[in-house]
């Protein structure tokens, strides 16, 4: 398969187990995008505004409405393993509530947080149980948070940090 094949074929499978991004659209893009510098994914979310506290953090619901990928770079295919990755992170922002931590007096956005990387850990176990993906980078400690901050390091010119399964 192609990687925009691979990547249809798991977002399918993801709207199946994670029913809120059942509307959410898969977009293909290149390298024009300005977020391609590095890395080869992002999301587009709705905050829903329904704030709950904490002493040092607040979350709201989210309605996800689009997640970007990148399948090529300087017209040659990126590595099918750096897509997959990068969907199944897209995909841990578009299924998890947006966090904001304290900040003395306001609250400021916590995009890549302890509670992002507890579910992208999630999605990634997800994945493994569907003979979709297997990180293999960090070996026992793999989905630690220190970890994946190191897997989403390498970006698009990544190492072979796991395999395809399917």
């Amino acid at each position: 398969m192609d990687n925009k094949t691979t990547c249809n074929h798991i977002f399918d499978l993801a709207k199946k187990d994670y029913p809120i991004i059942k509307n959410t659209v898969l977009t293909f893009i290149d390298e024009s995008h300005k977020f391609y510098d590095k890395y080869c994914g992002y999301s587009h979310i709705i905050l829903q505004n329904n704030w709950k506290n904490s002493n040092d953090y607040r979350f709201c619901d989210i309605e996800p409405i689009e997640i970007f990928i990148g399948v090529q770079f300087e017209n040659k295919d990126i590595k099918k393993e750096s897509v997959v990755i990068s969907l199944l992170h897209e995909i841990a922002h578009s299924t998890n509530q947006h966090y904001q931590i304290k900040n003395k007096k306001t609250f400021i956005d916590d995009y890549h947080g302890t509670n992002f990387y507890k579910h992208y850990a999630d999605i990634l176990r997800w994945a493994e149980e569907k003979k979709i993906f297997k990180l293999t980078y960090g070996g026992k400690q793999r989905f630690t948070q220190n970890n994946l901050q190191r897997v989403d390091a390498f970006g698009i010119k990544s190492i072979d940090i796991g395999e395809i399964l399917l």
